[in-house]
């Protein structure tokens, strides 16, 4: 009895470490047991804000239609201030609007870590609206 108890609990044990494991490594589906990972859950907080983060750009640029956000190009990063410690903690998020092949702008949050939300309160830019012709990349 003793022995079956010791080899179901070695086998629980096993496929609790393994999946955790498997989970932790994969971060762009949900994670063990329904939890998100950190990225997830920053990416859950910008795409119900998307509305807000449209109007933000629509406002910005009045001929803007419509964007198109690059939701698998979000980054967390600490911004350079040549010092030692870093500066402020940032999340960038690249897009293309009017549904034109031909354009880019990449958005940013501020953070209050590396691990914390965004928040619309913090938003801009890192790139403007940008559009190729004639060959070079121009203002929109």
């Amino acid at each position: 009895m003793k022995l079956r108890l010791k080899i179901l609990l070695g086998i629980v044990i096993v496929l609790l470490i393994g999946g955790g494991t498997i989970t932790m490594l994969n971060e762009e589906h949900p994670s063990f047991l329904g939890f998100q990972t950190t990225r997830q859950k920053q990416i859950t907080y910008l795409r119900e804000h998307e509305d807000e983060m449209t109007e933000f750009i629509k406002s910005l640029y009045p001929t803007v239609e419509s964007v198109q956000f690059d939701w698998d190009s979000m980054e967390v990063a600490q911004e350079g201030n040549g010092l030692p410690q870093g500066g402020d903690w940032l999340i960038s998020l690249d897009g293309k609007f009017n549904h034109w092949d031909n354009t880019e702008f990449t958005m940013a949050f501020g953070l209050d870590s590396k691990d914390s939300l965004p928040s619309t309160d913090r938003m801009g830019f890192i790139t403007p609206l940008y559009i190729y012709r004639d060959g070079g990349w121009y203002d929109y």
